[in-house]
């Protein structure tokens, strides 16, 4: 894989720790299929966390759902406010859905809080 299409290790929350920091003292917004915590960091980009729980389904559904929010995350990400850690947890809608629902969902739940600017500048 091209480094240009990938997405960093840099862009993305994986500590515990930091999961729990963004869950336990951020902001949380609820939509049918996500659940967005985040919280802002000191650092200038943002950055990404993906829960799946075994509720959702086997280890292929759960695989198959974090692969497209880790997608929707990597399309939309320069339209996202700088300087945010967020933690998207899946809901059991998020199982079948489609790339573009749930990025439009995304982005409908973040502009609604203002870390989406779509193609407007901050």
């Amino acid at each position: 894989m091209s480094a240009e299409f990938g997405l960093p290790k840099l862009l993305l929350v994986r500590k515990n720790k930091e999961f729990g920091l963004v869950c336990q003292t951020g902001k949380k917004i609820v939509g049918q299929r996500v659940v967005i915590y985040y919280l802002e960091n000191k650092l200038g980009w943002t950055r990404l966390g993906i829960s799946v729980s075994k509720r959702i389904g086997k280890a292929t559904v759960r695989n198959r759902v974090k692969r497209l929010m880790r997608e929707a995350f990597r399309l939309n990400r320069y339209r996202y406010r700088p300087g945010y850690d967020m933690v998207w947890v899946a809901r059991s809608r998020a199982v079948g859905t489609s790339l573009e629902d749930l990025s439009q969902e995304v982005n409908k739940l973040l502009g609604k809080v203002g870390l989406y600017k779509g193609n407007r500048d901050f």
